[in-house]
């Protein structure tokens, strides 16, 4: 019957080395309600910029910016919770963070993790 927990919830995570220009991490989350991202800047010196925006369609070209351009320091992690609770029940097909050196030709390492559940 297959493992029922893959039903509710869809785990995912990687680990990565920026480069100047925005790497995409794309999530499919048209099953689900919500995903929750944590991004951990690993580099012991370089910051990481990171965005995340939305489509509505598996494959849109109609994106809405859901967290603006940040700075994540040196050894830091950051949370994203999509959608905010204000916004409960917009519904998503796609998920895309997008994450890329702070300083051009200074790369940063960095790890993610993602939970995206159906309630």
């Amino acid at each position: 019957m297959g493992d029922f927990s893959t039903l509710l919830f869809k785990e995912a995570e990687g680990s990565e080395v920026t480069e100047d220009d925005y790497s995409d991490i794309d999530f499919d989350v048209r099953t689900k309600k919500a995903i929750t991202i944590r991004l951990k800047n690993t580099h012991a010196a370089n910051g990481l910029k990171y965005r995340v925006d939305s489509y509505v369609n598996i494959d849109g070209i109609l994106s809405k910016e859901e967290v603006a351009e940040a700075t994540v320091a040196a050894a830091a992690t950051v949370e994203i919770i999509l959608p905010k609770v204000a916004e409960f029940p917009k519904k998503l097909a796609v998920v895309r963070l997008q994450v890329k050196s702070a300083i051009a030709a200074t790369p940063a390492t960095y790890v993610w993790e993602s939970i995206a559940g159906r309630y």
